[in-house]
């Protein structure tokens, strides 16, 4: 096991994940390491987050109510 001053935990404020690494021998090392793991995990919540964001907006679109049309034109020179 190395030694805890070389471990690193990394924090991402905005969502509160937290990355711990203790693998390596050296600080640098475990910073590379947690911060490869962090940049993983936030591409995977970013995906999730876009793939909830189009799901909504499918849900809105086949909501939407269709009515009868305002105007209709026919012809060729349009008239109502």
């Amino acid at each position: 096991v190395n030694k805890v001053e070389t471990g690193i935990r990394m924090i991402h404020e905005p969502t509160g994940i937290s990355v711990t690494s203790t693998g390596q021998r050296t600080q640098e090392a475990n910073k590379k390491e947690a911060l490869r793991r962090l940049q993983t995990i936030l591409k995977e919540y970013d995906g999730a987050a876009e793939n909830a964001r189009k799901n909504t907006a499918w849900q809105k679109h086949s909501a939407l109510v269709r009515g009868n049309p305002v105007r209709v034109y026919r012809g060729m020179r349009f008239k109502m």
